[in-house]
């Protein structure tokens, strides 16, 4: 027990439901690119079954989403909206130069968002 609030039940994908109701979902893309990243970040061990590095880490993220799945929900901490990027829909994003840092979309002088240069995802 956390002694959090209790579990609400899983919310279906199709429900609608946003973290942050104004904000663009995170694409799909974007999400398997942020995952690809975390996993390069950690060390894991390797078990026999895992035939690659890749897959010893997405094995582990697994593991660690599993144990976090069971733990009571948690109120959001943030109350303001984090920087985003409107292409991609990644949050709390980091730019490079004015591109961002998952999919190279470029933020214009005007704040809109221009198709990404390169989309690594």
């Amino acid at each position: 027990q956390d002694g959090g609030a209790a579990r609400a039940p899983a919310q279906p994908a199709q429900a609608g439901w946003k973290t942050w109701p104004n904000l663009p979902e995170t694409s799909e893309p974007a999400k398997r690119a942020t995952l690809l990243v975390l996993g390069r970040r950690w060390n894991v061990l390797r078990p026999r079954r895992p035939c690659c590095e890749f897959h010893a880490a997405m094995e582990a993220i697994r593991s660690v989403v599993v144990s976090l799945l069971e733990k009571d929900c948690k109120p959001r901490v943030q109350e303001h909206a984090p920087r985003h990027c409107s292409f991609c829909g990644i949050l709390d994003v980091e730019r490079d130069g004015a591109a961002c840092n998952i999919c190279g979309a470029s933020e214009s002088a005007d704040n809109s968002e221009q198709a990404p240069v390169h989309m690594a995802l």
